[in-house]
């Protein structure tokens, strides 16, 4: 009989380890919004998942540099600056007439400052 009171939690914990899914064919402000709270929330894998998904599923979206943006801004924040620095300069090179250019160069900068490896590393002496 204590058999099943520990089955029963065992799953319980199993359900709750599930990975949440952005629901598939969400408009593109909703989808944003959703991205945004999440970036928000510091929940950067989730915020990822739903920039990339904006960004190709709605590629004509009056969204699409700012969710670029915040796609990179995820990666960065995330510590993936390889990953930040590819959506940086794709921001860069796309969409040259985005409000978030300026930022996005900026950014670009900072990303390969915190990608470098410290002074103290350097073989010279």
């Amino acid at each position: 009989m204590k058999i099943l009171p520990i089955a029963i939690l065992f799953s319980l914990l199993l359900l709750s380890c599930t990975k949440e899914t952005i629901k598939p064919g969400l408009p593109a402000d909703e989808l944003f919004e959703i991205s945004k709270n999440a970036f928000e929330k510091r929940k950067y894998g989730r915020a990822i998942d739903g920039f990339k998904k904006l960004v190709f599923e709605h590629p004509g979206s009056e969204l699409i540099d700012k969710a670029q943006f915040y796609l990179a801004e995820s990666y960065l924040n995330a510590r993936d600056y390889e990953n930040a620095v590819v959506e940086y300069r794709f921001l860069i090179q796309n969409f040259t007439e985005s409000p978030y250019l300026d930022d996005a160069h900026y950014k670009l900068g900072l990303t390969y400052y915190k990608a470098s490896p410290a002074y103290y590393l350097d073989q010279k002496r």
